[in-house]
């Protein structure tokens, strides 16, 4: 199941729902951030939940990190 905003992947109906609610790319879509240079990175703009949620679906656990150092795993694991 994915996302039909980010297209994140998802074990469970459960996780997908509370997901697309609060998906930064509901209002901002993907093709937007992607196409702009010059934009400070997207991660920089979500909320912790968000954050967490992308993060745990990419498998980084971060239940006790904070937002900038998930924001750096992602970064990390982009490359």
């Amino acid at each position: 199941m994915k996302c039909p905003y980010c297209s994140v992947d998802y074990n469970s109906v459960i996780s997908l729902n509370a997901h697309v609610e609060n998906c930064f790319y509901k209002y901002n879509s993907v093709n937007e951030q992607e196409n702009d240079n010059d934009e400070i990175p997207v991660y920089e703009h979500m909320k912790y939940a968000e954050l967490k949620s992308l993060a745990s679906a990419k498998g980084i656990n971060a239940n006790k990190m904070k937002k900038e150092n998930i924001i750096k795993a992602l970064n990390e694991l982009e490359g």
